[in-house]
């Protein structure tokens, strides 16, 4: 079984936003204040096999963004984004009819010096 789809909330409290594994799903808070639930949408079908790519951290500017695609032959199946200094403005699958689709991340705010950005992370997955 795979996690396909990994995603967070919280009706409290701000999230760092949530990040998946190869079948796990994983989130935080933005504070240390509890509440936080992640929720994860699984997959398990004979011949599939997933993998989680991760990009490299956004900037520091309020709508910066980070990408990551799969490699050739895998498709997206998820995404999602992750900061341990929170302030994540959301993710989406980005959709291309010219290049592979792409998972983008974005930051909500600007950072201060030496906040981590935030990064994508995409589910793929292939059959074989």
């Amino acid at each position: 079984m795979f996690a396909t789809g990994c995603t967070a909330r919280n009706s409290n409290e701000l999230t760092d936003g949530a990040f998946p594994s190869a079948n796990s799903c994983f989130a935080q808070n933005s504070e240390n204040n509890g509440g936080v639930t992640s929720y994860a949408m699984c997959c398990s079908t004979p011949n599939l096999t997933c993998q989680v790519k991760t990009s490299k951290p956004t900037g520091n500017k309020l709508g910066d963004e980070a990408g990551v695609s799969c490699d050739s032959g895998w498709e997206i199946m998820g995404c999602s984004g992750f900061s341990e200094d929170g302030k994540v403005g959301g993710a989406f699958i980005k959709a291309s009819f010219s290049s592979p689709d792409e998972c983008v991340a974005y930051n909500g705010a600007e950072r201060l010096n030496g906040e981590t950005g935030v990064t994508a992370y995409a589910t793929c997955c292939k059959t074989h």
